[in-house]
This record gives C-alpha cells, structure tokens and sequence, in this order.
C-alpha cells in the first residue's frame, strides 16, 4: 500500500492527495472549528475497498484528529480510486484514446467510441506558483460538450509531464453501440533515485488516479436506428433546419433492450464503481 499511495497534510488542514510530481485536492476540514492550537495528531487510515476494474486501485480512506486524547473522524471516502502501474489493457472491451499532441496548455487525445471518431481536449491555465486549472472537452465532428470543467493540480515541474489516460467501455443498449462508460485517469511518472531505478530499461513507473467516470455517454457512429425495434415510431426532418431555444429538460427514458446481450448492462459488470 505504501508504494501505491502517499499523503500529506498542510498546514491549514486540507488533505491534497499524492501522485508524484503532481496533488490534487482530496478534502478540507471544517476550519471555522478546529483549533489548530488544540490538536495533538492527524491520523489517516487507508485500507482496501471493493473489486476494482482495474484490480487493486480502489481504496477507503478515514481521516481523524485528535485534540485533548479525544479523536473526531472529520473525513471518509470509499471511493478513492488510485494506484501505481495498474494494467488498464486487461479491461475486456477497452477502446483507449491515444494522445496525439501536446503544446504548452493543452493535450489532444484521438479515439473510437462506438465507431465513432473522437477528440478529447485537455487544456490548464496557471492560477498561481505551481497551481493549475484543468478543463477537458470532447468532440466528435463537431458536435462535443464539457467533461471537466475545474480539476486543480499542484505540479512541481512541466504540467506537461503530467498526461491522462482516457478510454471507454462499450454496454449493451439500444441502439447497439450507443452507450458507453467513460473513465478518465490522471497519470504521472513516479520520480526515482539512481538507487532506487529499475535494472530494466525503458521501464517507467507511474500513479494513476480517477478523476472522472460516466456510466450513461451516449454517442456512436452508424447507429442502426431503423431496426431498433418493430414498435418504434421514427421522426424525420421536414423543411429546413431551424433554431429553436428550449428549457432543459429530463431526458427520456430508454426503451428496454429485447436483443441479446452482447455487452454488460450499466449495473451488471462486478467491479465497475
């Protein structure tokens, strides 16, 4: 656990999450109620979660204080999805974006979901020293939308070092191959010293940690719609195309799939969180 997972608390008690040379936000304490002057230690427990997908990177975390010999649990998480070297290409049906490009804010990452060709934009802007704000957008021939809108990192160096590992997993739906979950890692190269360097060459190290999931992404290229189903009613365009302005609304509800199961449903593949 140790090689996979480092902590440290600052002074003003928020608890930022390690992945070298790069931090996260995890939590902040309730400040307005601590005394800093009254406490006596700072203890964190991380202990294994449920089956992962990948194995062995999903984590609980308990955060306590303890002030005059009385300990206040002030965090906990069961959800803390990180680890060192995972092997993200035994995941059945994995489609992984590549990364295509990088300049001095951004990063352009190209793959296929559903058939269809999609670009994934991460871009950062400095906010101050070594903090940077990060946003990540998708687009499929022109049509896109927002995915991250602001993830904070603290990153000793170039935050050029600092990339993400994007892929997605197809899920049985209708149309056939509509629906998808997204994940989306951080990914940064473990620093090490000359004594501590593998013998292997060419032989990286690095920490992951999940900054995103989304178990309902609906896209996908060349959806066969007209044999969806012997029920369904289908709309075509009349007239030329106009603009309309709409409230938000809730989307509909998909209609069952009567069709066999060719991947997992959304709730049905163990280890998926």
């Amino acid at each position: 656990m140790a090689s996979n997972v480092s902590y440290a608390i600052q002074q003003y008690f928020g608890l930022p999450l390690i992945h070298e040379p790069s931090t996260s936000p995890y939590c902040e304490y309730p400040r307005s109620s601590i005394s800093q002057r009254h406490i006596d230690a700072r203890l964190l427990s991380v202990f294994p979660g449920k089956s992962s997908i990948p194995v062995g990177c999903l984590f609980s975390l308990r955060v306590w204080l303890r002030a005059g010999g009385v300990d206040h649990r002030v965090f906990a998480d069961d959800e803390l999805w990180v680890g060192k070297d995972l092997d993200f290409y035994s995941i059945a049906h994995a489609s992984m974006m590549i990364l295509r490009s990088v300049d001095s804010k951004s990063q352009l990452y190209h793959g296929y979901i559903g058939r269809a060709l999609v670009t994934f934009s991460c871009r950062w802007h400095r906010v101050n020293d070594n903090l940077y704000k990060y946003s990540i957008d998708y687009d499929a021939n022109g049509v896109g939308g927002n995915l991250i809108e602001d993830f904070r990192l603290r990153i000793d160096g170039d935050p050029r070092t600092v990339t993400f590992l994007i892929y997605s997993v197809p899920i049985n739906s209708v149309p056939a191959g509509s629906s998808h979950r997204i994940r989306i890692w951080a990914k940064s190269l473990v620093s090490q010293s000359a004594a501590e360097h593998s013998t292997l060459p060419f032989q990286d190290s690095y920490i992951f940690q999940r900054i995103y999931k989304n178990d309902m992404f609906k896209l996908g290229g060349q959806l066969d719609f007209e044999n969806m189903s012997n029920k369904a009613t289908m709309g075509f365009v009349a007239g030329p195309v106009q603009t309309i302005t709409t409230t938000a609304n809730s989307p509909p509800q998909q209609p069952a799939s009567t069709a066999r199961n060719t991947y997992p449903d959304e709730k049905a593949h163990k280890g998926y969180h």
